[in-house]
């Protein structure tokens, strides 16, 4: 995760191994350190996601692209279905990871949130190592008793258990998050009975209109 084992690993990738190119990187600051030792090199990078904040892709990393939708790309999205499905949200809290990433998400969101007509009752940030214990966080944002809470990017443990302990502190209405973390293992972790009301930027491999490929 950290930025200078980032540093090191890549730089063995280059140095000691020659490789030319390098594939599935995922969290962005440690895609944006890994660009310090990559880009000079001009090698080759295809990201697994990388967020989407300006930092990660940008004119100045000619030799890193991403096949994969982004995080920031599906906030919009998120609020557009928000608003569509349930009308009655008139208000929002926010929250994401002190890193990069998350302060970018944040800054997206709110945004969006806004102009979806909804209005930003709380937005904090929490532990960017943090993958368990989110109480104190949630408990500042249900204090501002918000009709809908986006819990921010995470992999597939912290988003899991935002939405149980969201669930287990007594809030009820619409969770949601931009990163696309698997549904059924969010089912798997929080437990079927934490998980109604939520939905975000994965695909639903159960689905009868998924093609056979993502199948």
């Amino acid at each position: 995760w950290g930025v200078d084992v980032a540093v090191e690993a890549a730089t063995k990738l280059v140095d000691r191994n020659q490789v030319n190119f390098i594939i599935f990187q995922i969290v962005p600051d440690v895609v944006i350190a890994a660009a310090s030792v990559t880009e000079p090199a001009k090698v080759l990078r295809s990201l697994a996601w990388g967020g989407g904040i300006p930092a990660v892709m940008n004119p100045k990393t000619p030799y890193t692209f991403r096949p994969v939708l982004s995080g920031a790309e599906m906030i919009p999205v998120n609020y557009d279905y928000l608003r569509d499905t349930y009308p009655k949200v008139k208000t929002v809290a926010l929250t994401n990871p002190d890193e990069p990433g998350g302060q970018f998400f944040m800054m997206v969101a709110r945004k969006e949130a806004e102009k979806h007509g909804l209005k930003v009752v709380a937005a904090e940030f929490h532990d960017a190592q943090e993958q368990q214990d989110f109480y104190p966080v949630l408990t500042k944002l249900l204090a501002a008793k918000p009709d809908a809470v986006d819990v921010g990017t995470g992999f597939p443990i912290p988003i899991s258990l935002k939405l149980k302990q969201l669930r287990e502190l007594g809030f009820k209405g619409p969770v949601f998050n931009p990163s696309p973390v698997e549904l059924y293992t969010i089912l798997d972790i929080a437990g079927k009975d934490f998980c109604y009301d939520f939905f975000n930027a994965s695909l639903d491999i159960k689905s009868p209109d998924v093609p056979p490929m993502i199948k």
